[in-house]
């Protein structure tokens, strides 16, 4: 859970905004506090929401988490929704798709308006980038594990790190996680560039 958490801030999906409909608001550094930036979401030119942790787009609407863990889904008229609660890290979506995860490991997507669940996973993660075959990638790990990446297409896997543990030395064997959401498929391998800046290609 620790690792997981300390990687959120740099494995965090590259928000899928458009300048024009959700704002991110300004924190002045100089105000001593360490907040991270908010974003305000600004549908047909209205604030639909202020200080949210994150926002994305989803078709005419957009969807966004609430500063108390909620993720609230708001239609092209403005009708809001609550998704579910307890939601661990921003949202991802490809602009159709809605997928997210809670604190109690549970991977869900918005279908016909509806929450349906994925996969329940052995550990804490966080969604990070539907890949081109509709596949998701997920940044997590196993309860005492480190993070690393994960796949969930026909059933999740783990496809680094797997086999660390905290507490252990984990020499060459460590693979950082990616970093936002620079990652896609290849094949048979998925390739992306994690927080250390170099690129690497993994086996699906």
């Amino acid at each position: 859970m620790l690792a997981l958490l300390t990687c959120l801030g740099a494995c965090a999906p590259d928000a899928a905004v458009h300048e024009t409909e959700l704002v991110a608001s300004q924190i002045d550094p100089s105000a001593g506090t360490d907040e991270r930036p908010s974003v305000d979401v600004v549908l047909h030119g209205r604030v639909v929401a202020r200080r949210a942790s994150a926002a994305v787009r989803l078709g005419e609407g957009a969807a966004y988490l609430a500063r108390d863990g909620r993720l609230v889904v708001i239609d092209g008229a403005g009708r809001e929704r609550s998704l579910g609660d307890d939601v661990l890290a921003p949202p991802i979506t490809d602009g159709s798709r809605l997928v997210w995860s809670d604190a109690q490991a549970t991977i869900f997507e918005l279908r016909d308006a509806e929450p349906v669940e994925l996969a329940r996973a052995p550990g804490t993660m966080a969604p990070l980038a539907i890949l081109e075959d509709g596949s998701i990638a997920l940044v997590g790990s196993t309860n005492g594990g480190v993070a690393g990446l994960w796949i969930l297409d026909d059933e999740l896997r783990c496809l680094t790190n797997c086999a660390l543990r905290t507490g252990r030395a984990w020499g060459d064997d460590y693979v950082p996680p990616p970093s936002g959401a620079s990652i896609h498929r290849d094949g048979e391998h998925v390739v992306f560039v994690a927080a250390d800046g170099v690129t690497h290609r993994v086996p699906r």
